[in-house]
């Protein structure tokens, strides 16, 4: 959200870099002390991606009411 910004403000991409990397480092050295390779680090962002867009996507479908599984549709509303 932050690099979003900072097409209009310098300022927050400067800090949306800087959070990014911030959080690169945390999670390669969480790699590391768990003995995985540092190169799994090219896997975070693709994976932070896709699981945002997995959460987003249920987010619509029950805000929508109707969650389609295995090609059945599922009704989420609250029983009220």
């Amino acid at each position: 959200m932050l690099l979003l910004l900072g097409l209009k403000a310098p300022i927050a991409l400067v800090a949306g870099a800087g959070l990014l990397l911030a959080r690169h480092a945390v999670y390669a050295s969480t790699l590391l002390r768990n003995q995985f390779r540092g190169t799994y680090i090219l896997y975070y962002i693709p994976g932070v991606l896709l699981y945002a867009s997995v959460l987003w996507a249920s987010y619509r479908a029950h805000a929508r009411g109707v969650v389609e599984w295995k090609g059945r549709r599922i009704s989420v509303r609250a029983a009220g």
